[in-house]
């Protein structure tokens, strides 16, 4: 393989889609990039072009033949702080803090091109909401407080997903089992997320969640000019988040 990484490309964890709900319908309220990203939980990105994919499931299949799956559970909103007026939302994959730390660092092993989220401190997240002030993120904690189900799964298998622009959603195209040296092609690429009630398929469930949303789907980040690529809310981890229980 060479060792080219692109941002219309990820290597992450993806909840199994009958686990997304209570998720999906959290970020429907606060994500404006909902109809580009399933809910997920970034392992390497940028990562390899698609053309790659077969090679590289193959390879990180090899990787990770010797760990197993391991449960985490979404019991925690936290946030990061980008600046005066730029916080992310995201939800804490709670695990055993080794599991997730060497994951990562079995990934980036074989993919070392592509270490940008261990170099920058890795931190687990799954990114449920944009907001301009901590107090909107504190109002937002405090609205759901007392009413969270945990939602508990298990990190089974790694997906390999690409888009086709920076506008584009990503479709999950091969995945790559945990402790089994397993690789299964998606055919067709699917976007592995839940579907709501009344909807057709998966391009319609993704429209149908933002239709009703606050957020703009096609907004770009603020203070980014490259819109995604490069983005901060998706690739900046800080090391010291703040957080709020969801009791």
């Amino acid at each position: 393989m060479h060792r080219t990484k692109v941002h219309t490309s990820a290597l992450c964890f993806i909840p199994p889609p009958d686990a997304q709900e209570a998720i999906q319908r959290l970020r429907q309220l606060h994500d404006r990039q909902i109809r580009r990203w399933p809910p997920h939980v970034n392992v390497c990105y940028p990562f390899v072009p698609l053309p790659e994919f077969e090679a590289a499931a193959s390879h990180l299949a090899s990787c990770l033949r010797g760990f197993p799956p391991f449960d985490v559970t979404f019991r925690q909103l936290r946030h990061f702080a980008h600046g005066k007026k730029s916080f992310t939302a995201w939800l804490d994959p709670e695990a055993s803090a080794l599991q997730w730390q060497e994951l990562v660092e079995l990934c980036t092993r074989a993919f070392p091109h592509c270490s940008e989220q261990k170099q920058r401190g890795f931190v687990p997240h799954l990114t449920v909401g944009q907001f301009q002030s901590e107090r909107e993120v504190q109002a937002l904690e405090e609205s759901i407080r007392g009413s969270w189900d945990s939602v508990r799964v298990q990190v089974a298998d790694l997906a390999l997903i690409s888009r086709e622009g920076q506008d584009q959603p990503f479709f999950v195209h091969w995945r790559v089992r945990l402790g089994s040296g397993v690789t299964m092609r998606e055919s067709p690429p699917s976007r592995s997320v839940w579907l709501q009630p009344g909807t057709g398929d998966e391009r319609e469930a993704v429209q149908s969640l933002t239709s009703g949303g606050t957020q703009d789907a096609n907004a770009k980040e603020e203070n980014d000019p490259k819109g995604d690529e490069g983005s901060t809310l998706e690739t900046y981890e800080p090391k010291s988040p703040n957080s709020s229980r969801l009791e």
